[in-house]
Formats: C-alpha cells, structure tokens, sequence
C-alpha cells in the first residue's frame, strides 16, 4: 500500500493536468461544437430544429445529473476504471447514432448513451486533479479546462470539413473513434493516497448499517455546508443557460444567411477568448482568494447582460463581436 502524503502540487499532477486536458477537449470541446451538425440533422431526419436541440439537452442533463453519482463510484472503484467505461460509452453513443433510422435514435445513442459516457469522465476526473495540488489547484483546473478553449477553436472547422467530406454518419463515425482517446486519458489516472485518507477510513470502519454506509459511500458531507450549497445553487442556475447560445450559435448564424464555414468560425473565434480567460481566472484565484466571490458575482451579472445582446447582433461582426465577449465572461464566471 503506497505511503499516504500531502497534495503534491506538481510531479505526476502535471500529468493529470494533460490527461484532464485532452478529457475536456473531447468532452465540452465536442458538446460546444455539436451546432455544426444541428442543420444537418434536421435535413437528414426531416425534423424541425426545436426537436433536433433536444439532443444536446439530453446529453448535457444525463452528464449534469449523473456526474455527482460517477465521482461516488469512483471513490468506490477508483477513477481510472470508471473513465474509462465513460470513454467507452461516449464512443458508443456516437457508433449506435451512425446507424440510427430516426431522430428518437439519436437522443437514446448521443442523448443518453454518450451523455452517460461524458458522465462518468468529467467528476472522477476533476476529482483525482484535485487531489494532486492544493496551492496551485486553481490554476491546475484553469490550465485543463483550456483544452475547451483549444478544442472548441479547432474543431468546429474540422467538423464542418468532416460533413462536408464524409456526410454526416461518416462524420458521427470518426467522432466514435476519437472519443475513444478518452480511454488513454484515464489509464493516466493514476490513483494517490493522501493523509485525509486515513482519517475517512477510519470513520468508514466505524459506520454500521445500510443507512450510515450509504451516507459514506455518496460522502455527503459538503451538504451540511451553507455556502456549497449556495454556490451549487449559483453554478446550476449558470449551466441551466451555459450552452444554449454557444450551441445554437451556428445555426443562428445560418438563419441570418451566413455561410457554413463562416458560421463555424463564429464559435472558434469566441473559443480564443475562452482560452485566455480560463487562464485569466485560475491566476485571479489563485492571487485573489479573498475577493472571488466578488469577482464572481461581478462577471455573472456582466454575463447575464451580454447575452440579451445576441439578438440584436444581426450583422456577421456584431455577432462575431458580442459571441467573443459572451465566451470571454462566461467562462470567468464559471470556473
């Protein structure tokens, strides 16, 4: 059994932090970028965009509601097995929706399936990050959560010219295989003991009943914190909206008569602020611990504000302008 020690804020976190990295990149940077399929599944199904925007509802509420779930089993199990299932599911998803005949297919493989896969990724692979670094843990999470940034910028273009080259089920079929890095992503997990360990063990060994060693399993005791639970509450009223204007974006774009690959550029454009700002915020963090909640709340209003302004942006710069802006705040107040 290895010698239980303190966060070790570096040395093999580094690793975690490029693992968690390319994780993210294939998680939100592929659920941010599916807008450039919304035209095509509508076109290939026949249906209208409203029902076709239930998929990335779908799979954005199984992974929102089931990641607290996959970080209990996680700490059960360990994270590496557990994210890798997760990058198994993801794959699947987008395999099962190759073959789908009609819309309702691809909410049960997309929706469902991979919503479960990107589930079970996210929380197990935040939490074995976090338990690498302690001091420069802000800026650990600032730097993978760049991978969205990164991500978002290149892969709409790339999935625009996948659709274009191989027609949608190709496109869905390659995506199938390029979730699978999430795999290799999680044998990287490799598992720490810390010496907060020892303590929880030891009140493990003491819980007697189904009740109390449920209780321990899920550990819910950050529910008996007040200021958790308000900044649950604030982060989960923020991705109530989070992706809507992001994945709509595209299809927005092509409505007011832009092209399909000026469309896509809209949101790799917005991607470049998201990476700086993501940067931006793990350095204010980390540098201003105190003041965060001000500073949260501040680029939450500021937030709120620019989004009542896409509307309005009905030529191709102003879009472009107010899409940069939005992602810039966005994402300074949700990291």
């Amino acid at each position: 059994m290895p010698q239980p020690q303190e966060p070790p804020d570096g040395g093999w976190g580094w690793v975690i932090v490029g693992a968690t990295f390319l994780q993210f990149s294939l998680l939100f940077g592929v659920l941010r970028s599916m807008g450039v399929f919304f035209v095509e599944f509508s076109n290939h199904f026949g249906e209208p965009s409203g029902r076709v925007s239930w998929i990335s509802s779908t799979s954005l509420f199984i992974h929102q509601f089931l990641s607290p779930l996959a970080s209990a089993i996680a700490n059960r199990f360990g994270a590496r097995p557990v994210v890798i299932a997760g990058g198994i599911l993801a794959s699947t998803g987008f395999t099962c929706a190759y073959f789908a005949q009609e819309l309702n297919h691809v909410f049960l493989s997309l929706g469902v399936v991979t919503g479960l896969g990107w589930a079970l990724v996210f929380g197990p692979s935040v939490s074995t990050l976090s338990r690498y670094f302690d001091h420069r843990r802000t800026l650990a999470l600032g730097v993978a959560f760049t991978g969205v940034g990164i991500s978002s910028f290149a892969f709409s273009p790339l999935f625009q010219l996948l659709l274009d080259k191989y027609g949608l089920q190709g496109a869905l079929l390659i995506l199938a295989g390029i979730e699978l890095n999430l795999c290799l992503c999680g044998m990287l997990l490799r598992p720490i003991t810390l010496k907060e360990d020892l303590m929880q063990s030891k009140l493990k060994d003491k819980a007697t009943g189904i009740l109390q060693k449920l209780v321990q399993f899920f550990d819910l005791s950050l529910l008996t914190d007040r200021g958790f639970i308000l900044y649950v509450l604030s982060i989960s009223f923020t991705n109530f909206g989070y992706f809507i204007p992001i994945i709509h974006l595209v299809p927005h774009a092509k409505l007011l008569g832009h092209d399909s690959y000026s469309a896509a550029f809209l949101l790799s454009a917005a991607s470049i602020t998201d990476i700086f700002s993501r940067l931006l915020c793990g350095w204010l963090a980390d540098r201003y611990k105190a003041q965060m909640l001000y500073i949260y709340v501040m680029w939450a209003m500021a937030t709120g504000i620019t989004i009542t302004l896409i509307p309005v942006g009905t030529t191709y710069v102003s879009l472009l302008m107010i899409s940069m802006f939005y992602d810039y705040l966005l994402e300074l107040s949700v990291l």
